[in-house]
Order: C-alpha cells, then structure tokens, then sequence
C-alpha cells in the first residue's frame, strides 16, 4: 500500500526544486544579457572602422551613476581648427598673426598650417612648421584692408577655417 504521505512530501519538495530552478535561470539570463545601450567596447579585428558614440558611465559614489555622452573616433579624422586667430601688430606691409594650437588633432599630429589672406584665391598662400603659432605674413598693400585664415593640416586632411577680424593697414 501507498503512503500518500510520502507523496504529498515528494511532489512538494519537487515543486520548491522546480521553482528554485526557474528562479536561478530567470536571474542569471537577466544579470548576462546586455542591453543596446551598454558600454561601448573598442572596434578591434578586420573590417571597416567606424565611429561608434553611446554613454559612457563613470562608476562612482552611492546613487546611480551620472551616463555621460560621448562620441568615440576609431579612425582619424582632419583636425579641428586653430582658434583665436589675431593680427598681434601691424605696419604698411606686414602684420604679425598668432593662434591657438587645435583643440583636437584628429589623430594624426599636425603637419603645418596654412595660412591665406583670401580662401577663395589662395592668395599668397604660406605653410607654416606644425610647432608654431605666430607668423610675420609680408609683402601687403598700404590702406589696403585683410582678413587672415588659418587652416591646420595633419596627414588625413585640412581643418575648416579660422579667421582674423578685419584689419587695415596704415
């Protein structure tokens, strides 16, 4: 004869078993999965580079973390202007300009800068050494007014412009 006390036990402790299973494979497939808008892991191996953004988060303090927004460059870019571009001193011939180095190279180190007193013409075009941020441009007119452009170049391309204000000389 069967006991059905012994069988109330057993389907019981099956039960518990069963429902201890489905609860471990519904916490560890939720603790592994990865959601679109995880961390951001670095391109590596063949194919095409591209640039990849998402949110960074920072790990820190008690709370939830502050999700900071960034683009990541995974191949090299043209470099971002020079800025503060001004004509330091001037006379009937020449001007001396100064800028600030980019803010941002690209990638590649800077080649040189180019500098114009008209984009459109390449008027009396000069390339100046990657190291410097001043230049003696020479051989202008007197009462004649210029504007001046400084471009950065490294080995994938050129910056966008960055210019002077008006200036006239005596």
């Amino acid at each position: 004869m069967i006991n059905h006390k012994y069988i109330y036990i057993g389907i019981t402790i099956g039960a518990i078993i069963l429902s201890v299973i489905i609860i471990l494979i519904i916490v560890f497939s939720h603790k592994t999965s990865q959601s679109p808008s995880g961390p951001i892991v670095p391109q590596s191996g063949p194919g095409p580079i591209v640039p990849q953004s998402g949110p960074i988060v920072p790990q820190s303090g008690p709370g939830p973390p502050p999700i900071v927004p960034v683009t990541i460059h995974t191949h090299p870019i043209p470099p971002n202007p020079p800025s503060n571009v001004v004509v330091e001193s001037i006379n009937s011939n020449n001007v001396t300009l100064s800028w600030h180095f980019p803010s941002y190279n690209g990638g590649p180190d800077i080649i040189d800068y180019i500098i114009t007193s008209d984009p459109q013409t390449s008027e009396v075009e000069v390339i100046v050494n990657s190291g410097t941020s001043t230049y003696i441009y020479s051989g202008l007119k007197s009462e004649k007014t210029y504007m001046f452009y400084v471009q950065a170049r490294n080995s994938v391309g050129v910056s966008t412009i960055a210019q002077s204000g008006p200036v006239t000389t005596p």
